[in-house]
């Protein structure tokens, strides 16, 4: 709707009925969906409002574009949506942010978490105590392209608690809430196997 004052209908040719969804680039808006049931329906348009319309969801529940602790599109919600082998991937929207958890997530699947190569995202567990992520006996999980801020503490595992096959590649723990000086960023328990890729810091 190009005009800026006055909200319009406007008839989208939709294609078929059913579930339709909503795109603009708004995290409030992408992925809402509603119903045609007639393809010569209308569509009631806001002031200066602009819209993509498209019979299929476009963004994936794995993908994460907010750095929420919880809720659509966050971390913690991508992870509990992902399949078995599924990649849930750290988007534009919180590149060079900081997704800050309220606790810790217990990961019993085999799937990949991807971030960037510049490392440039940061999931923070530094609100509360204990490990920011664990990993279950028999899940493998790849872990790439962003850094990790321990929780607080003086456990094992403020970062990583693994009892399965993990693989870090290009990832940085930092551990220096408090300053610790006793536990460790990084528990592998003695079922667990951990694969290093490229470079993997850690800072204390």
């Amino acid at each position: 709707n190009l005009d800026p004052t006055t909200g319009h209908n406007v008839q989208p040719f939709y294609d078929v009925t059913g579930t339709w969804y909503r795109y603009n680039g708004a995290t409030s808006v992408d992925g809402t969906s509603f119903t045609v049931s007639n393809t010569s329906d209308t569509y009631f348009l806001q002031p200066s409002e602009m819209l993509i319309f498209t019979n299929f969801e476009i963004d994936v529940c794995t993908d994460v574009r907010v750095t929420a602790n919880a809720g659509l599109h966050s971390l913690r919600d991508a992870i509990e949506c992902a399949s078995d082998g599924d990649e849930v991937l750290i988007e534009f929207p919180v590149y060079n942010q900081t997704i800050t958890l309220n606790s810790p997530i217990d990961i019993d699947k085999n799937i990949t978490i991807s971030g960037f190569p510049s490392k440039n995202v940061t999931i923070s567990g530094s609100d509360f105590s204990g490990s920011v992520f664990s990993i279950a006996i028999g899940k493998s999980v790849t872990m790439n392209g962003f850094k990790i801020s321990c929780a607080q503490g003086n456990s094992d595992g403020r970062c990583l608690v693994n009892s399965g096959t993990l693989t870090l590649d290009d990832v940085n723990l930092h551990d220096d809430i408090g300053h610790p000086t006793i536990g460790s960023s990084l528990l592998n328990t003695t079922s667990g196997v951990i694969i290093i890729e490229n470079t993997v810091e850690i800072n204390r």
